[in-house]
């Protein structure tokens, strides 16, 4: 099929941004969450901090929660425009190591015929994110005792 290589490319960079779900303790759930924030979304009822509270429950970055978000919405759109099969989509998944339970979840949302709008978040940071709350507490503890010390001293 010409173009197939292209379209696997596309799908590929789709799915490195999903690859993030393999490293955290419950993909299914955490997948499953992603797509009912996504079906809020359709109802115009998602708020950034609904994104925010689901990466804090799972302790990953908001910005891969948004990249799962808009990757998931694209292959829904990819799938929904016939330019890549189911079936083909799901030999993609298993290859890339997803879990049945993952690949299962994410071929029941593709399926779905609901239009979905692609979702741009803040520009990606130079810096590498953020791994753990735990971290991003430590860097606000201390950036609050130096305005505090800032402030005694003056």
């Amino acid at each position: 099929m010409p173009g197939s290589d292209v379209r696997e490319g596309h799908v590929g960079v789709l799915l490195s941004r999903l690859r993030i779900l393999l490293g955290i303790e419950q993909p299914s759930q955490v997948c499953d969450s992603i797509i009912k924030e996504i079906e809020s979304f359709d109802k115009e009822q998602l708020l950034t901090s609904s994104v925010d509270s689901l990466a804090a429950r799972v302790d990953l970055p908001s910005v891969d929660i948004w990249h799962c978000f808009n990757s998931l919405i694209q292959l829904r759109d990819i799938v929904h425009n016939n330019k890549l099969r189911v079936s083909d989509l799901k030999d993609i998944l298993s290859r890339d190591s997803f879990s049945d339970e993952v690949i299962k979840i994410i071929i029941n949302y593709v399926n779905t015929e609901q239009p979905h709008k692609l979702i741009t978040a803040n520009a990606v940071s130079k810096y590498p994110p953020f791994r753990s709350l735990h971290c991003r507490l430590q860097i606000t503890v201390t950036c609050m005792l130096l305005l505090v010390m800032a402030l005694v001293n003056n």
